[in-house]
């Protein structure tokens, strides 16, 4: 599902992604090299992820 996404807003260490299919919407932060999904929106609901 993330790779069918479209990317809203991109910046140096925010990246904020969007399935419109799904109405799905993945907030990221930049760790190092690679991007963490740091909460999933779905349809008014919030789900914050957990180290």
């Amino acid at each position: 599902m993330i790779h069918e996404s479209i990317v809203l807003l991109q910046t140096d260490r925010h990246l904020y992604l969007y399935h419109p299919d799904e109405d799905i919407r993945f907030p990221c932060v930049k760790d190092g090299e690679r991007w963490v999904i740091k909460s999933v929106l779905v349809k008014g609901m919030w789900m914050e992820a957990k180290d």
